[in-house]
């Protein structure tokens, strides 16, 4: 039975729970899209997003008292914003489910770097994890945007482009297109904090690209073309015959030698 190195299972395990985290971000950013403030999207956002906390920790190897606690707070989050929906008004909704996204965003980051740092390699699950927490960026600044718009409800204008006050989706069109400094101008920010997030995130966008990513994607490469050059001279050696040993002369039998029969007679 051929048994898998230890650093391969690691590595597969990394590649499909990161794949998992992506696969788990692109239905919030669809959920959030299609749902909008229909009733139970912010719950089903945050819920999922507590669903990924505690497969980011299971992967990190934590133990069963943090997994536990991570649970817990995530669980508690969920259910924080599900009271709030239905028992408080549509502001307080709305700034509480920001605040939650935030906080699980900021936690699942946090996890994201501390798998990644332990590693000491670019790998497919570096990138992986790259991505996932340049969505993850997108969905904090779209939920402090959320905070802000409900601080902001009923007195200055938030964002220009949208119908009343802004939703969730308008949000995190709005946050995608800053990030990717795409700038269409349908959506502008009107008051002093939206121009706040816009600038700061617009910043935090580039510099990931040119230094993060651009630093990961190097290192993938460079990582790839050693193991390659690694692989060649093996094969090189494997394939190439080694020196012809030297023949070893019979040894000479010690003591008296043996008389001839012609000698005997």
């Amino acid at each position: 039975m051929i048994r898998t190195p230890p650093r391969a299972v690691h590595l597969r395990a990394r590649v499909q729970a990161f794949l998992a985290l992506l696969v788990g971000l692109l239905f919030i950013y669809t959920t959030i899209i299609l749902l909008g403030e229909q009733p139970g999207a912010a719950t089903t956002k945050v819920a999922v997003l507590g669903a990924l906390l505690v497969g980011a920790a299971w992967t990190r190897r934590s133990n069963n008292r943090r997994l536990v606690v991570v649970a817990a707070a995530g669980g508690i989050i969920a259910l924080a914003v599900l009271l709030v929906s239905v028992a408080g008004s549509s502001r307080v909704a709305f700034g509480v489910s920001g605040a939650a996204v935030v906080v699980l965003c900021v936690a699942m980051i946090w996890m994201i770097v501390s798998i990644l740092v332990a590693v000491h390699r670019v790998d497919v699950s570096t990138v992986l994890g790259v991505l996932c927490t340049y969505l993850l960026i997108a969905l904090i600044f779209a939920a402090l945007g959320q905070v802000a718009a409900s601080f902001q409800y009923g007195q200055d204008e938030y964002v220009r482009g949208v119908d009343g006050p802004p939703s969730a989706s308008d949000l995190l069109y709005l946050s995608v297109i800053t990030l990717c400094t795409v700038g269409y101008g349908d959506i502008t920010p009107v008051s002093g904090l939206a121009r706040a997030l816009v600038v700061m995130e617009s910043l935090i966008g580039q510099l990931y690209l040119v230094s993060i990513v651009a630093a990961v994607i190097g290192g993938w490469r460079v990582g790839d073309a050693a193991r390659a050059e690694r692989a060649k001279r093996i094969d090189h050696a494997a394939r190439e015959p080694g020196p012809t040993p030297r023949r070893r002369r019979p040894l000479r039998r010690s003591g008296p030698r043996r008389a001839s029969p012609d000698r005997r007679a």
